[in-house]
């Protein structure tokens, strides 16, 4: 009877320790939130949807030419653009805009409101420094590429020589230096930007380079 009782008793002491093992190892499984970490890498907080970072901008700025001889004729004017940048969270991107601007043009026998308007399309690389600061990304960054530009005047008096009453259509070398800041999906953007412009003829006596000229401005838009 003893040894029967013994036996019974140790039986007992092995079924609760194996059963509070077992409790144990539950709770510990739960207060992980849900299955075992296989070791998969979580995205920083602040990383948008796309990772690589894709983002729509506009805004606008001021422009006018680097040439003594066009500057003499036209005034400082306001530009736009409407950009959408591709790779913004890492080290190379690249970004397409619509671009435009207009300046206030003189000495063609033109009216007060003549301008002289462009608008074009440009492609460019841009070589940046994605700098995180919590879940905000401040960004550095340069720029080169390529553009197609159209030019005409407006309200011009067409009996001056020196101007074309056709418009013309340009390359530019857009070259640029910028700094970019996102937060939470909003993106502010600075930029500097001189474009070699070539092979022009809508002023006739100004070389076929009399159209470079810059701008400077802002954008404001989305990160997606």
């Amino acid at each position: 009877m003893k040894l029967k009782r013994a036996m019974t008793l140790l039986a007992a002491t092995i079924t609760m320790s194996v059963g509070g093992a077992t409790v144990a190892a539950t709770a510990g499984s739960d207060d992980a939130g849900g299955p075992p970490d296989r070791g998969e890498r979580r995205a920083p907080r602040g990383t948008p949807d796309s990772k690589i970072g894709l983002a729509i901008l506009a805004g606008g700025g001021v422009t006018d030419f680097t040439q003594g001889a066009t500057r003499n004729e036209t005034g400082v004017g306001g530009s736009w653009d409407v950009r959408v940048v591709v790779a913004t969270r890492t080290w190379l991107g690249f970004e397409g805009s619509y671009i435009g601007g207009a300046n206030p043009i003189t000495g063609l026998g033109s009216s007060v409101h003549s301008k002289l308007v462009r608008n074009g399309i440009e492609g460019a690389l841009r070589v940046q420094a994605p700098l995180r600061y919590r879940t905000t990304l401040l960004e550095p960054y340069v720029l080169g590429g390529l553009g197609w530009n159209t030019y005409r005047i407006t309200y011009v008096n067409l009996d001056r020589a020196s101007a074309s009453a056709n418009g013309d259509n340009t390359v530019a070398v857009p070259l640029g230096v910028g700094f970019m800041l996102s937060h939470q999906g909003f993106v502010a953007d600075l930029r500097y930007t001189i474009r070699p412009t070539y092979e022009q003829t809508i002023l006739g006596d100004q070389g076929r380079t009399g159209l470079t000229n810059w701008d400077a401005g802002g954008m404001i838009g989305f990160e997606f």
